[in-house]
């Protein structure tokens, strides 16, 4: 930063330009400190997998810590990198007259820079929430088990309301898996706390999805019930994050359990054909598959729906 702003005070195009393509681009930015990050990081992941691969878990191993700093010092360089291009643009602009847009130009090649850290956590960062995925599936084992019922009448759901089957020991189970890695204890950054967990609860939709697709039938007090528990399911993940809902990563189990929720069969055809037409993550061949889990509606009927 000194450097970079030093070169501007010299009011010359050429030095500034010349200071910025070598310290950013050419130089020990992009060739010699993100190529160590890369390498270093990379060193770690095959210590990481092997721990994991031995004993299933990365809190195992002691280069996980070294990992999780790693990426928070890419997280923090980028963002100070765009912060310092910002500062620099404007210092172009007020200083150097004429040559402001050459010199702006020059700090377009921090853009690459900054894309490069980034694609170094979009990199990482999945494949560290990946490790921990595996050990969220065996918590599923109890959903399919028949305790685990959506085929209620009145008083199947109104035990569920005093003594939730499923959703509330699955949430327990999810946060001892997390606790490690959500906790300030755990040395991730909150960007990169938020960037895990965003992944981990991606997977736990898509893992539910299926089951829900595979494992249940509904009545309508059971498809209510599944709704609760989704809501309680996106509650929880967007408890962990520091921005907001993850709502988001839920939108097709949230949709799949809203379709569970009609009355009537034409209600899909308004849903389908509404303004909400084109956010529909369901293919019209899960529509009808999901709809033939409900115990109530007759499958000549789901068959015939005519879904545009």
């Amino acid at each position: 930063r000194k450097v970079s702003r030093r070169s501007m005070s010299t009011l010359s195009a050429h030095t500034a330009c010349s200071v910025l393509f070598l310290g950013l681009a050419a130089g020990g930015l992009e060739v010699q400190w993100i190529g160590a990050v890369r390498d270093r990081l990379l060193a770690y992941q095959r210590t990481m997998a092997i721990a994991l691969a031995a004993f299933g878990k990365l809190e195992e191993d002691a280069n996980t810590p070294r990992f999780i700093m790693l990426l928070n010092d890419i997280e923090r360089a980028s963002e100070y990198l765009q912060k310092l291009k910002d500062e620099l643009e404007g210092d172009a602009a007020k200083h150097f007259g004429a040559d402001a847009p050459r010199v702006q130009q020059c700090l377009q090649d921090a853009a690459p820079v900054h894309m490069t850290l980034l694609g170094l956590l979009n990199h990482f960062i999945p494949w560290f929430a990946g490790s921990i995925a595996p050990r969220i599936s065996p918590l599923l084992v109890h959903f399919h088990s028949p305790a685990v019922s959506y085929n209620m009448n009145e008083a199947d759901y109104e035990r569920a309301e005093v003594n939730d089957p499923f959703m509330s020991a699955f949430i327990g189970g999810l946060h001892t898996i997390l606790s490690p890695f959500i906790k300030d204890v755990s040395g991730l950054s909150v960007g990169n706390r938020d960037r895990v967990v965003a992944h981990i609860a991606g997977h736990t939709a898509q893992l539910i999805e299926a089951d829900v697709m595979a494992y249940h039938r509904f009545t309508p007090l059971g498809a209510v019930q599944l709704g609760k528990e989704v809501r309680m399911l996106v509650d929880y993940f967007s408890s962990l994050g520091s921005g907001g809902t993850l709502s988001y990563k839920f939108v097709r189990l949230s949709q799949m359990a809203q379709l569970l929720n009609v009355d009537r069969l034409q209600e899909v055809v308004d849903y389908w054909d509404g303004d909400s037409k084109a956010a529909w993550r369901l293919t019209q061949e899960e529509v009808k598959v999901l709809l033939l889990r409900r115990t109530d509606l007759a499958p000549d009927q789901i068959s015939a729906l005519r879904l545009y």
